[in-house]
């Protein structure tokens, strides 16, 4: 039994693959795709795709020309950088080689209530394209208890207040739908038509969920607000432990207030970062000091990001517990 993460070189935005096996059988659940005209998406999907390490198996190498497809596809938001991937992935002239849709499969993604409301042309594309596979099936963040039945795993896609999990079965693999709630994003859309370049509005918008596979957990922030999710999780007294954290909005410091709150309240000591191109203000350094103050804690990135991410002033102490590697064992 294993669940990993595998972290993608999209260079624009993030995009990265949760893996879950179980006995030889296996589930790929693709999170964003980065960015559709900036930087080299599609050809990084696709080569992580056809090299994972799931091709592996009890050191065996797979038939040439079999890889292991994605499953299921999360879209956290209406976002060029992290939407356009995954319109250029379902365009692509060999989709099915890398998805499958020889059975049921899903892709979390809110076309924002109502189609009329959609005012941007990528989510219109996608939600297009989505309607093009019969078996590919859209879930809203909003709709409650959704179950699929893929390569032996049950996948529990829930929206229900995160009651307290006691299943212990190895073949079940849950998705907690935190944010944003239905009237919250009721209400974004009617502020959206009318201020449609207000990134705030957008990345309020953005998919918050925790996944969890056997006794593990990973909190996925997406580009939301970390104050909001703490309010969120006290709202709801959440108690369970949380085994890895994606850092919200790339790292940015208006997105990452709070931090240590949410990780000493939720027991995280390991978070992940999935860009492979800092700038100025992603990562922010102030968020990278904040979260290492805590010694036990450690950030992950990608190994892309090492000679770049050096124009960043930290500590040496700190600068030690920064890791550099692809695949996140979780």
């Amino acid at each position: 039994m294993s669940f990993f993460i595998e972290m993608i070189n999209v260079s624009i935005g993030e995009s990265y693959i949760l893996n879950f096996a179980n006995d030889k059988k296996m589930v790929r659940i693709l999170v964003d795709g980065g960015s559709e005209g900036k930087g080299n998406s599609i050809e990084e999907l696709i080569l992580t795709i056809k090299s994972s390490e799931w091709l592996k198996f009890e050191g065996t190498e797979a038939p040439e020309g079999k890889h292991n497809k994605i499953n299921g596809i999360i879209v956290t938001h209406i976002d060029d950088d992290h939407i356009g991937g995954i319109i250029k992935l379902l365009n692509h002239v060999e989709v099915e080689k890398y998805i499958d849709f020889s059975q049921e499969c899903f892709i979390i993604f809110n076309d924002l209530v109502d189609s009329s409301t959609i005012s941007y042309k990528q989510g219109k594309r996608l939600k297009e394209i989505i309607d093009k596979y019969p078996n590919l099936t859209l879930v809203r963040s909003f709709e409650r208890n959704r179950k699929f039945d893929i390569n032996g795993f049950e996948i529990f896609i829930r929206n229900n207040k995160l009651k307290p999990i006691t299943n212990n079965t190895s073949n079940i693999i849950l998705i907690d739908i935190l944010l944003p709630e239905k009237e919250t994003l009721r209400k974004l859309m009617k502020s959206w038509l009318v201020e449609k370049k207000n990134s705030k509005l957008i990345n309020q918008s953005s998919l918050v969920c925790i996944v969890q596979y056997e006794e593990k957990s990973v909190l996925l922030s997406a580009d939301n607000f970390i104050p909001t999710i703490v309010e969120y999780l006290k709202s709801i007294d959440y108690k369970n432990k949380i085994d890895l954290m994606k850092l919200a909005h790339h790292g940015a410091f208006s997105n990452n207030k709070d931090i240590l709150d949410l990780s000493r309240n939720i027991g995280v000591t390991k978070f992940f970062l999935p860009i492979t191109i800092p700038n100025k203000y992603h990562p922010s350094s102030s968020i990278l000091r904040k979260v290492l103050e805590e010694q036990n804690n450690e950030i992950i990135f990608p190994k892309q990001v090492r000679c770049k991410l050096g124009k960043i002033e930290l500590d040496v102490n700190i600068s030690s517990r920064i890791l550099y590697k692809d695949k996140i064992d979780i």
